[in-house]
């Protein structure tokens, strides 16, 4: 019987994909492996290695928020994690503070798993949690427990 009680819904190809290896795809595979080794010798260089992954987390939540059509930079994440800025208008801080959110959550997923938390429903909904926090007043729908009809 089909899990959706043949609801039509969206079926990707099987796994894995079966790849081609072009000369562009190995010259980039070497220079990306090139750059791992380069990260990786940086990386045991330093005393607290969070410093590195945590200019990652808040460069991709920046870059997430600009394709939802915000205007967040770098600068204000960090800005606002140290103090929030009254110069900005409330539509910007409110975009701030969600690029902001989505940062903490990434962090917070991280430390679930080092902490050895399993991915699972439990965790996606304190993940969604921190990145939808109760306190604009806004009532969220409950976590799906059947797919969307």
């Amino acid at each position: 019987m089909d899990p959706y009680e043949n609801i039509p819904c969206y079926q990707p190809a099987g796994l894995p994909p079966e790849l081609t290896h072009s000369d562009d795809i190995l010259r980039a595979y070497g220079d990306a492996r090139y750059a791992l080794e380069q990260l990786s010798t940086l990386y045991d260089d330093i005393e607290n290695e969070n410093l590195l992954i945590v200019s990652f987390v808040v460069r991709e939540a920046a870059m997430s928020s600009q394709i939802e059509g915000t205007d967040v930079t770098v600068s204000d994440i960090v800005l606002h994690n140290l103090d929030d800025d009254p110069e900005h208008s409330a539509t910007n801080l409110r975009d701030i503070r969600e690029a902001y959110n989505y940062a903490e959550a990434i962090r917070t997923g991280f430390n679930a798993l080092d902490d050895g938390r399993q991915i699972d429903r439990e965790l996606l909904c304190d993940l969604v949690g921190v990145l939808q926090p109760l306190s604009d007043g806004v009532l969220r729908p409950p976590f799906r427990r059947e797919p969307a009809r």
